[in-house]
């Protein structure tokens, strides 16, 4: 099912801006790891502290992130219990969209765009048995469902090279018993995750993965995944044709708000879109070169480091005071 209102479509019109004099920040849109999340994956207590007093003063709350529905709603859920709630969910770097539906659930599907399991699957099927020898999988699928992994070779190579990564989502977990089948089955599939053998990293995989789609004739996204593997084999993740500023344009249409009324945190190469799309971006100290040049703001501060609550501190710069630039750095 793909639902997406023209309205949306017409709110994607990406122009060069600056943070405008007029504009108020209504919302504000937070990638997670390397942003909301601190390195050891918790939340800071300021950082909950300044956005409840953000949401006390009217403005709404809304995650973005590459991780699926069930992270994303984990995460919801442990915020709602220090104060903080959340209005929507972007998931799957902009596949699905959701917002809150009555209570702390959030059930209303405001907009989806997915794979069909019948169109990834004889791309995954090339890619392992021509291009990518030893390369290994995980895709999600079905929002609910989580992940599903191709063999125990996927959490090997991610525990050796990214342990942090591995602790806190990969724990505990075992492969499918028929990923094959489970993928070929799936009405949904929001992203997959192609781990290559080896410890090649010289973007061959990425090149694979672009001919296998190409050869497919199917919608998908091919791009290094945000997972660094640093040491290990390339990381390459095949996707739908969206990104995070898909999703929240029709969280934007769902409340009623202006994307000059939205300021977007990030820190990574997914996160790019929605910095540009947004009225406002706001980058950690420890965001990529690439993200930092497409904000509107620039934390001295890391994720470590509660930057969230700094800037947020610092807002009335994006709503129009003074001459509409930030606030010098304290």
């Amino acid at each position: 099912m793909r639902r997406f209102a023209l309205a949306v479509m017409s709110s994607l019109a990406r122009a060069h801006r600056t943070p405008s004099a007029a504009a108020k920040v209504r919302a504000v849109a937070l990638d997670l790891d390397g942003t909301l999340c601190r390195s050891d994956g918790g939340i800071g207590d300021a950082t909950v502290h300044a956005l409840v007093a953000f949401v006390e003063r009217g403005g709404r709350a809304i995650i973005a992130t590459g991780r699926g529905k069930s992270h994303a709603a984990g995460i919801a859920e442990a915020c709602r219990e220090r104060g903080l709630r959340f209005d929507a969910l972007v998931c799957s770097d902009g596949a699905v969209a959701f917002a809150r539906s009555g209570g702390d659930a959030f059930d209303d599907l405001l907009y989806e765009n997915v794979a069909a399991g019948a169109e990834v699957a004889p791309v995954l099927r090339d890619l392992a048995a021509a291009a990518a020898p030893g390369a290994t999988f995980g895709a999600e699928i079905n929002a609910p469902s989580g992940v599903v992994v191709s063999n125990r070779r996927y959490f090997d190579v991610i525990e050796r090279h990214n342990p942090n990564f591995f602790a806190k989502m990969l724990a505990g977990k075992d492969p499918s018993p028929d990923f094959d089948g489970a993928v070929l089955a799936a009405p949904r599939v929001n992203w997959i995750r192609c781990v290559g053998g080896g410890g090649d990293a010289s973007g061959a995989l990425l090149d694979a993965a672009k001919a296998a789609v190409a050869d497919a004739g199917v919608d998908l996204r091919c791009a290094h995944s945000t997972l660094s593997l640093p040491g290990g084999p390339e990381s390459v993740v095949l996707k739908p044709n969206v990104d995070k500023s898909v999703g929240l344009a029709a969280v934007a249409v769902r409340y009623g708000l202006d994307r000059t009324e939205i300021a977007a945190f990030g820190d990574a190469a997914n996160d790019h879109e929605m910095l540009e799309w947004a009225g406002a971006a706001v980058c950690p100290s420890n965001a990529t070169p690439d993200a930092k040049s497409r904000a509107t703001f620039v934390s001295e501060l890391s994720n470590d480091e509660d930057f969230i609550a700094d800037a947020l501190d610092r807002l009335p710069a994006f709503r129009g005071g003074g001459d509409g630039t930030a606030a010098p750095p304290r």
